[in-house]
């Protein structure tokens, strides 16, 4: 990724730093989500602020602190950063996709991937092998062609015709 942090500089729509990132955001939300349960609830913030913790594997009241300090308006690579200072600091393990998504969005994903990915069999195995090879053996013809013609015409260059051009 460039140093602009652009979405666009990212080859792959999803890789880790971006699995990572809504994990973490995930994360804050559910916090952020218990908070606002705990207030409609007229529940205690800090007894919240406790279970979230107890949710995520956090210490109390982090959640509580993280929202009343949360940055705005950061970059691509600040957020990405930011949140791979916090998954270190932090027990959370390795973020996955699958993880990060209900089971209806993981059965969209896996219809869309079959529908638009078709198998392979054997033939058509054979076929790309058969294919490459006769690529690499028209290199192969070609290259030879190519250097028999060249010696063919090497006298062209000796000849008073092109020594005078």
């Amino acid at each position: 990724m460039s140093p602009t942090g652009s979405p666009e500089d990212r080859s792959s729509p999803v890789d880790t730093d971006y699995v990572r990132n809504l994990d973490a955001l995930t994360r804050d939300l559910d916090g952020i989500e218990a908070l606002a349960a705990a207030a409609l609830a007229a529940a205690a913030l800090a007894a919240a602020a406790l279970a979230a913790a107890a949710l995520a594997g956090e210490s109390s009241g982090q959640d509580s602190r993280r929202v009343r300090e949360s940055s705005s308006g950061l970059t691509y690579a600040e957020i990405t950063a930011y949140n791979h200072e916090r998954r270190e600091l932090e027990p959370w393990g390795e973020a996955e996709i699958a993880d990060l998504l209900d089971p209806v969005a993981l059965k969209q994903i896996d219809d869309w991937r079959k529908s638009e990915r078709v198998s392979w069999n054997r033939s058509d195995f054979a076929v790309v092998g058969l294919a490459g090879l006769v690529g690499a053996l028209a290199n192969l013809y070609d290259s030879q062609i190519d250097a028999t013609v060249l010696d063919g015409l090497a006298w062209l260059k000796k000849s008073d015709l092109m020594r005078q051009w």
